[in-house]
């Protein structure tokens, strides 16, 4: 039988979507199903992804004071929370310490 194809969901800021173009169409042309994670809508989690890639760091940057940011943040976290069995490509938990000065400074010493 045909085996079931690999499901990446994908997000990026949409100035920094056009430099994956490349990433994606080969992704796609290898077999995988690259999904564009829609962060903006508040549509519904996509489940039953295996892979999920993102450039985040922006968004929890400014979360304190952009609310578009932090809806951006918490629907990211409900596709998390929709998805458990996906592998993280660069896990939150590993970034937010280095946006944090001090906490990076703490690591450091």
């Amino acid at each position: 039988g045909a085996s079931r194809r690999v499901k990446c969901g994908l997000y990026m800021a949409a100035k920094k979507r056009p430099k994956f173009d490349g990433f994606v169409a080969d992704a796609r042309a290898r077999g995988l199903d690259v999904i564009d994670l829609d962060l903006d809508s508040g549509a519904a989690a996509p489940v039953d992804l295996d892979v999920i890639l993102h450039k985040f760091t922006d968004d929890i940057a400014t979360a304190d004071i952009d609310p578009g940011a932090a809806r951006r943040l918490a629907n990211f976290e409900a596709v998390l929370a929709n998805n458990p069995q996906a592998s993280l490509i660069d896990p939150l938990s590993g970034i937010r310490p280095l946006l944090n000065r001090a906490e990076m400074q703490r690591v450091l010493a």
